[in-house]
């Protein structure tokens, strides 16, 4: 379908001309044809160029999936500049520190997300509001219609994504145009894409799983895209149902999600779903029940969404498949069993590096160091072990514990702490704190503490208080001996009537 000659920057033009009155995206049951598509990205582009924004120069957004959020995306990359959408749960300290060290100048924000914005610097940068459903306020309304895309290399970068390291603060992963192009061949190749085939996301827009898993794939071959705001098993299958979607992705908290509210299926007609994460009973049961074809793979915001991935013609239950072609995959120690290494065989198909930071030479040998512990059987086919990091995975983002623990630490009578990540039963995790203090700490009045520094997703479900943190003789905290602490003990906070719930 697609060939390896478009452009992301250039793609819309012409598929407009093709297919001008097809659906390009269905959201809030409203449908946006290429055309029409064409013609919003078009204005609000050369309005960014008529403001004095150039190739390369990087533009924020603080949005939730929208068609206002896709024409932000799309006209950025047509005006030959650097799309950098910042996760809508941030607020205050982390949110400020992204936005300063991704040195935004213009930053689009949904009105109902303004107060992330209290007591975040934005000196410098000129704020654009969007009101959800009925567009930009006094922006792009006066451009021209007929925009003509900027020219961009390959090796260009087209998106920087904040990814958790598992010490100090999040970092900028540097994506290139390529590495997008090049991973929705991939996928077509990976799902057999087809020209009727209607794609369905659920995943937000600010990570790669959003962009690359099905809005790219749809609307760089023509194809229709529906959007939803954010996932919901409540409406997830009906959606699916009524909209005629084929392909989708999903993460593997929402495939236990799924199964566990299975009541409210819907016929329809998927006939495969991208994922990720998923245990191999679990992969089986669903598939069982949904009649839905599941493909397992690997991949992170570095590698631009995938680098492993069984396929429709290659799947072998309980793997996560084999090294994309345009990937070379080996294991630390040469032997069956190790840490994941990668590097691209293709220029630009993975990130370049990141913000601010010296970039990757691929072209030395370099290698990117995944931190996942993987075996790899005779044939080629790679199986998820452990997690060498010490990253927590809660609500489907990767969590930095150091964060957690900077803010717990901050409270009054709190000596120091350990954040470490325990079985949800969802397929991920919940966060446990254990804590050292000097005086008696209130759970509730912590969690309220928390919850104006934290985003929803790094909030604790469990605090364990102990006399003394587990620690080398170095000093050093011992994650794994925390984990084996377990539960005896702890405070579950949703018994006290504190909910860990994304803000609505």
């Amino acid at each position: 379908m697609l060939d390896e000659f478009v452009e992301l920057a250039s793609f819309l033009p012409r598929v407009a001309a093709k297919v001008p009155h097809k659906a390009a995206m269905v959201w809030r049951g409203a449908v946006t044809t290429y055309a029409e598509l064409d013609s919003e990205t078009s204005k609000l582009a050369s309005s960014l160029e008529a403001a004095g924004f150039v190739r390369g120069e990087r533009i924020g957004a603080l949005m939730e999936n929208s068609l206002e959020m896709v024409g932000v995306w799309l006209a950025t990359l047509r005006a030959g500049c650097v799309f950098v959408p910042f996760n809508t749960a941030l607020r205050g300290e982390m949110l400020g520190y992204q936005l300063h060290n991704s040195g935004v100048r213009l930053l689009f924000v949904d009105s109902s997300l303004l107060g992330n914005l209290e007591g975040v610097p934005l000196e410098g940068v000129r704020v654009i509001v969007n009101k959800v459903g009925e567009g930009l306020i006094g922006f792009g309304v006066d451009g021209d219609s007929t925009h003509v895309p900027v020219r961009v290399e390959r090796s260009d970068p087209a998106v920087v994504l904040y990814t958790s390291g598992t010490t100090g603060s999040p970092k900028g992963v540097v994506l290139p145009h390529y590495a997008f192009i090049n991973r929705v061949m991939e996928i077509e190749r990976i799902v057999h894409l087809r020209g009727d085939d209607v794609l369905y996301n659920s995943l937000p827009l600010y990570h790669t799983s959003g962009q690359v898993m099905t809005t790219l794939p749809a609307l760089l071959n023509g194809l229709t895209v529906v959007q939803q705001e954010r996932f919901h098993a409540s409406t997830f299958w009906s959606l699916a149902a009524s909209s005629g979607a084929t392909v989708s992705f999903l993460l593997n908290r929402m495939v236990n999600i799924l199964l566990n509210t299975r009541d409210r299926f819907e016929k329809n007609a998927l006939r495969v779903v991208m994922c990720g994460g998923v245990r191999k009973d679990t992969l089986q049961m669903f598939e069982g029940v949904f009649g839905v074809r599941l493909l397992e793979g690997f991949g992170m915001t570095e590698t631009c969404g995938i680098a492993l991935y069984n396929t429709l013609d290659e799947d072998k239950e309980g793997s996560v498949g084999k090294a994309l072609p345009s990937v070379e995959a080996k294991l630390s120690g040469g032997g069956s069993e190790g840490e994941l290494m990668l590097r691209p065989k293709i220029p630009s198909t993975m990130f370049t590096g990141y913000l601010g930071e010296d970039p990757i030479h691929w072209e030395r040998g370099e290698w990117f160091n995944t931190g996942d512990i993987l075996s790899v059987d005779a044939e080629g086919f790679y199986y998820y072990v452990e997690r060498k990091k010490d990253l927590i995975r809660s609500r489907g983002e990767n969590i930095s514990p150091t964060t957690i623990e900077s803010a717990v630490e901050g409270f009054p009578g709190v000596v120091e702490c350990a954040a470490v990540g325990v079985p949800s039963g969802l397929g991920d995790e919940y966060i446990l704190v254990a804590i050292k203090s000097t005086m008696e700490v209130k759970p509730l009045e912590l969690m309220a503490y928390l919850s104006q520094r934290l985003p929803y997703y790094m909030l604790p479900r469990y605090l364990l208080f102990v006399d003394e943190i587990p620690k080398t003789p170095t000093q050093k905290l011992r994650r794994e001996a925390v984990r084996r602490l377990g539960l005896n003990g702890a405070i579950d906070v949703s018994e006290l009537g504190f909910h860990v719930r994304r803000p609505s």
